[in-house]
């Protein structure tokens, strides 16, 4: 009789937490679910999640996020191959042919000229990403900084064509970097190197258990223990099960990679910071660009979004996992299955539907068919994804034929994010999809209406980031020295923006100094050094700037402007045997780089080797831009 009320008190101080817990806030943060706050929480992998439940390891290895990213083989690859497999730029006259060479992928990349191959470049392949329903894309790897080849398959129609971004002669051949915001949706955390941008030491073979149930070693650490639970009665909360997460804790899990849009860290977050059990707006925030045709034009990876705007969504309390089972693959998921689910809700589509078939019959099957149907997006070509905007089918009027910018809307917090936030959204939008200086002008206006006490470091780094953008180098320069205060301690980035003002302002002492502060930060980011030697070189510290640009080249030796740079640099030492083998490295890697032609053609032309410089002259005056040729042009005539 003793013991009972202390058994009632620690049950009202348990409903008091779990309580608590219902009303979780980003100011507080608290969950009843052990492995979201806790930081001594960490990553097991999947390997030991299988040791206990092998059955669910094995349907999820089956599905689209099981098989999201592996090792490039034979077995991974999803694509077509043979002399057929040819892509073609026309806009960049290069070719394109994947090819294995025993159990490695290769791809070739070379242009014909007159029957002749003029240019040849041959890149092995490290990694295969996508499961293979929608896409393959393939990336590779130089000293852990990691990259995207120019070229991805196209499993539905079955082609080979330029990958997403490459296309419409922005075609950055192999040097398109991946970034933290890509990895991490496309695969299970890696260990990242952040002395960099793209630079991982290791990388995992696809997305795994604990991407969506958290770090499980409080789990782990408990079932070794024997703490086991009951879950057909009761929740374990040593890990996170979704479907016991609130609506929108349970909607963050799906929406931080199903969700993509312009995002934006929250001050002092990563990428890698995300746990389930959270809001996404805990850790970011994501804009959608709306224009006046996203009612019927959409992104691939804007489920949660089109959801979020079905009626289906706001009059019930539907989530993602109401219709998605994410351990089982959609094809292997019956066809009547996402029918009752519909008539879970709708009761039989006979009584409610009032649609018609082509023989004018009212349909018992597929809804949707109609109601979601399925569409190309508007950023990944060749592929076609079933609409998530659920709804009647639109009419011929209701599709804008228009697609005009309208407004950034913030989709993963309903609360308004602040200046800041949607400022550096703006900021993102112009960097990174559209170089339109409207959005600078938005943003600069968001910025301005911040309150003067609440203007900081981030504010200030805005505005820095805003002027560079800008080109606004001047305006840049006069805002820091007016504005040092606000930024006792700025990060890499805005050291570099303030270094790269003044080198546009030929301040070459004050530009080494941040580009030096920028480097020391990021230490083994490539253009961070890369912007250090030629702020070296233009401030006439030859030596120094030579050290810094085969600095670049030890991590990254197929750094095109650090060798174009450094062949300059032993062009001037009296080294021309060195000079023109890095120029020849530059061009191999890149035919068309302006810079590598012109200077190159400089050294011939002082070594009086005129057919090849004039060669060189020509390839250069094939392209858009001429700087500087026409003196070319002069030396090689009175040479001639």
């Amino acid at each position: 009789m003793r013991k009972r009320p202390i058994i009632f008190l620690v049950l009202i101080a348990g409903l008091v937490y779990y309580l608590g817990a219902c009303q979780w806030g980003v100011s507080s943060p608290q969950s009843p679910f052990l492995n979201v706050y806790d930081s001594t929480a960490h990553y097991v992998g999947m390997s030991t999640c299988k040791g206990c439940h092998a059955d669910i390891y094995a349907s999820f290895m089956e599905t689209g996020m099981g098989q999201s990213w592996d090792k490039a083989s034979p077995h991974k690859s999803k694509a077509l191959f043979g002399e057929n497999q040819i892509v073609f730029d026309s806009t960049n006259n290069l070719y394109y042919h994947p090819y294995w060479k025993d159990s490695t992928l290769h791809i070739l990349e070379y242009r014909k000229e007159n029957g002749k191959v003029t240019h040849q470049r041959d890149q092995v392949i490290d990694y295969i990403v996508g499961s293979g329903q929608h896409t393959n894309s393939h990336l590779f790897s130089i000293n852990n900084h990691l990259y995207q080849a120019p070229i991805t398959f196209y499993t539905q129609l079955g082609i080979w064509d330029l990958a997403p971004g490459f296309e419409n002669g922005q075609n950055s051949k192999f040097t398109r970097p991946i970034q933290q915001e890509c990895i991490t949706c496309h695969n299970f955390y890696p260990s990242v190197d952040n002395r960099a941008e793209n630079t991982y030491t290791q990388v995992p073979n696809g997305i795994q258990c604990e991407r969506c149930h958290g770090p499980g070693s409080i789990h782990v650490e408990q079932k070794q223990q024997g703490q086991l639970v009951d879950i057909k009665t009761q929740i374990d909360y040593s890990i996170v099960n979704p479907r016991k997460l609130d609506r929108e804790r349970q909607i963050s899990v799906c929406q931080r990679c199903h969700l993509q849009g312009i995002t934006v860290l929250n001050e002092g977050k990563t990428f890698f910071d995300f746990r389930p059990g959270m809001l996404l707006s805990e850790v970011m925030h994501t804009f959608i660009p709306r224009y006046t045709d996203s009612n019927s034009n959409f992104i691939m990876a804007s489920h949660a979004d089109r959801m979020k705007m079905s009626r289906c969504y706001m009059q019930s309390q539907m989530t993602c996992l109401s219709c998605h089972n994410p351990h089982i693959s959609v094809k292997k998921t019956s066809a009547n299955y996402w029918d009752q689910k519909c008539q879970s809700c709708h009761g039989n589509a006979g009584k409610t539907c009032t649609g018609r078939d082509d023989k004018g019959k009212v349909p018992q099957s597929n809804c949707v068919s109609c109601h979601m149907p399925m569409s190309g997006s508007k950023d990944i070509p060749h592929v076609q994804i079933h609409d998530h905007y659920i709804r009647k089918p639109l009419s011929t009027k209701e599709i804008s034929s228009i697609s005009k910018f309208v407004r950034l809307a913030c989709v993963s917090d309903q609360s308004n994010p602040g200046a800041l936030t949607e400022a550096n959204a703006y900021l993102n939008l112009f960097e990174e999809y559209e170089s339109d200086k409207t959005y600078l002008k938005t943003a600069q206006s968001l910025l301005e209406k911040v309150p003067q006490d609440e203007r900081g470091n981030r504010w200030a780094s805005l505005q820095i980031r805003c002027l560079f953008l800008g080109e606004s180098y001047q305006s840049l320069i006069d805002f820091y020295q007016a504005n040092q205060s606000l930024l006792a301690k700025p990060d890499a980035w805005t050291n570099y923006r303030i270094g790269e003002a003044f080198l546009h302002n030929e301040q070459f002492a004050s530009a080494i100094q941040f580009l030096k502060t920028a480097r020391d930060l990021k230490p083994k980011d490539l253009d961070f050094n890369n912007k250090l030697g030629e702020a070296y070189f233009k401030n006439k510290q030859l030596a120094l700037a030579s050290a810094q640009f085969k600095q670049v080249l030890s991590l990254n030796p197929n750094h095109i402007s650090a060798n174009v740079n450094l062949a300059w640099c032993e062009h001037l030492s009296g080294r021309d045997v060195e000079s023109i083998r890095y120029y020849k490295t530059a061009l191999n890697l890149n035919p068309d780089y302006y810079t590598a032609l012109t200077s190159l053609a400089q050294v011939y032309i002082l070594q009086k080797n005129y057919s090849a410089a004039k060669e060189l002259v020509l390839r250069a005056k094939k392209l858009k831009l001429h700087p500087g040729i026409e003196n070319l042009e002069r030396a090689l005539k009175k040479g001639v």
